[in-house]
């Protein structure tokens, strides 16, 4: 029996094209996507057609940026020491609603369990993702990745393990081969402070060029990828010294958008992430300190999204949703409403989730389009995304490699 199917719906935004086709279906074979022709002239038997009706057919949604740690605590000491083996659980539980929300690939930034949980969708134990895999973060020694309030020597216990504490080059590049050794896929590094960390601020930078330079060499020569959270003074550095994409880009200034702009960097603005800080931290428990930065960080990262753009760079979705109760994954479609809000286009803010973010992961040969050749990644949601970004978050079918994972 032929696993051949033919897709028809409404339109298909295919992640390159500048408006939707209509009039056209998508043949699929062998978990490939192996052609697009107008509907009706491919002979198929009724058991081969898959009619998804007034919908829009679009390539699987990919996030940049995302976590596996979920806690059931919004409280700083008691999610820090929370079980990893629930943690962990829970990791397994999201990946399948992510994968059910439309999001058929994500870049993990951050911590063991996204090792585990692609290791557990790759072997067929559980539905999810695709997974591009960091280890620990590398953190300077009171940097972002440090947590502040345990002793240091806590930082490397099992029941923590927030990042690997490095400082100096040659201490940078053990860094990098120790989560090598772990079978990472890119390297985290914490170039700037961050907004969950209560002693340094997203303005600060961190590591000096000469640190960040020895990682991404290191990386570099294990073909290993370089993301890096960045902000204020910490975006430049990073820039310079190779890394891609920045994530967050807080606070971010039009000279440094117009060197990213020129080597190419790109650039993930996480903005949900922020968005639910500002709109539900209060109601939750989030700590006061973290909701005033929060508020403070807003503003200049919607501004700097709409400076990114003007500048050139390219803007890849990445969320930052997955590590506590009011950011759990299923929402990640709501960045793409958000990035529209910023100044992207409708179709700017979707190649934000398809085919540019597949080539900021290096897989833009592969997936982010909808086009012969291409794993049949795909996703029907109900409505068109175009005229309504908020209806991305309606999907109503998912299909990964070939495989039906949510039937309409």
């Amino acid at each position: 029996m032929s696993d051949r199917l033919i897709l028809r719906a409404a339109r298909v935004v295919d992640g390159t094209s500048p408006e939707a086709l209509t009039g056209v279906e998508v043949v699929v074979a062998d978990g490939k996507i192996t052609g697009i022709v107008p509907t009706g002239t491919t002979q198929a038997a009724p058991e081969e057609i898959v009619d998804l009706g007034d919908r829009t057919l679009m390539p699987g949604l990919i996030d940049l940026h995302v976590h596996f740690a979920r806690t059931l605590s919004e409280e700083e000491v008691q999610r820090t020491l929370e079980r990893p083996e629930l943690r962990l659980i829970r990791s397994a539980m999201d990946a399948g609603d992510l994968l059910r929300a439309g999001f058929t690939t994500v870049r993990h930034v951050g911590g063991m369990d996204g090792i585990f949980v692609r290791d557990a969708i790759e072997e067929g134990t559980i539905p999810g993702p695709r997974i591009q895999a960091a280890g620990l973060p590398v953190s300077q020694t009171g940097g972002h990745g440090d947590i502040h309030f345990v002793p240091l020597e806590w930082i490397s216990h099992d029941r923590i393990r927030s990042g690997v504490i490095a400082d100096g080059p040659d201490e940078c590049r053990r860094a990098v081969r120790l989560n090598l050794r772990e079978s990472a896929d890119l390297i985290k590094v914490m170039a700037s402070g961050g907004v969950v960390t209560r002693r340094d601020h997203p303005r600060h930078a961190q590591f000096t060029e000469e640190e960040l330079r020895a990682i991404v060499s290191e990386a570099n020569r294990w073909e290993a990828g370089f993301p890096a959270p960045a902000g204020g003074a910490g975006i430049g550095p990073g820039v310079r010294a190779g890394g891609t994409p920045i994530e967050h880009c807080y606070f971010l200034t039009r000279p440094v958008a117009e060197l990213m702009a020129e080597k190419g960097t790109f650039f993930v603005p996480t903005l949900l992430r922020l968005h639910r800080g500002v709109t539900r931290g209060p109601e939750v428990g989030v700590s006061p300190w973290i909701n005033a930065k929060f508020t403070e960080t807003w503003d200049a990262a919607v501004e700097g999204v709409a400076m990114a753009r003007e500048a050139g760079v390219r803007i890849g979705l990445g969320t930052d949703l997955g590590l506590r109760p009011h950011t759990r994954h299923g929402w990640n479609w709501q960045e793409i409403p958000l990035l529209v809000q910023a100044g992207l286009s409708p179709m700017e803010a979707i190649r934000a989730g398809t085919s540019v973010a597949a080539e900021a992961m290096g897989l833009e040969e592969s997936i982010g389009r909808v086009a012969p050749g291409y794993l049949a990644d795909l996703i029907a949601v109900d409505g068109d995304p175009l005229a309504d970004p908020e209806v991305v978050g309606n999907v109503a079918w998912v299909m990964k490699g070939g495989v039906v994972e949510k039937a309409a």
